[in-house]
């Protein structure tokens, strides 16, 4: 029950985190005329939407190469969160993910963008975090190994 309650709230900070940040960041995303991908993350991308009423700016990576190459965008689909508030921006995902994906990675983003997270914060999954993979789980040290 414990675990329960705690993964249903992360899933509401994560929920209410992405309504928050609508007005203050942007999704761009990537993609191309003719590609299967694309328009199956289209589909995903329009529960998106319907979910968390966000808008997103759609660009096709050859007609807006310009675009795509600013960003280092070679592959479609892709996604890239943009804060509003500076030029920094983050890529979310390249290839088809799963809306739970979208979900985890915009959630990490808008922490990193908005200071209140680093990096190093989601250099684990979570039921990894404070074990031998989490980079700020806190290390014994061995006296003798100086």
């Amino acid at each position: 029950p414990g675990r329960l309650a705690d993964y249903r709230a992360r899933e509401n900070e994560i929920k209410d985190t992405i309504l928050a940040a609508r007005d203050s960041h942007a999704l761009v995303y990537f993609s191309q005329e003719g590609c299967s991908f694309c328009s199956e993350q289209d589909k995903i991308l329009k529960f998106f939407i319907d979910k968390y009423g966000w808008e997103i700016k759609e660009y096709d990576i050859r007609a807006a190469a310009r675009y795509a190459a600013f960003f280092g965008i070679e592959t479609s689909p892709s996604l890239l969160l943009i804060s509003k508030n500076s030029s920094d921006y983050i890529n979310v995902s390249v290839g088809v993910v799963a809306l739970s994906e979208i979900e985890t990675k915009l959630y990490a983003g808008i922490r990193i963008l908005s200071g209140k997270a680093s990096p190093t914060d989601y250099s684990t999954y979570y039921y990894q975090q404070g074990g031998a993979l989490d980079v700020k789980a806190p290390q014994k040290k061995n006296n003798n190994n100086k």
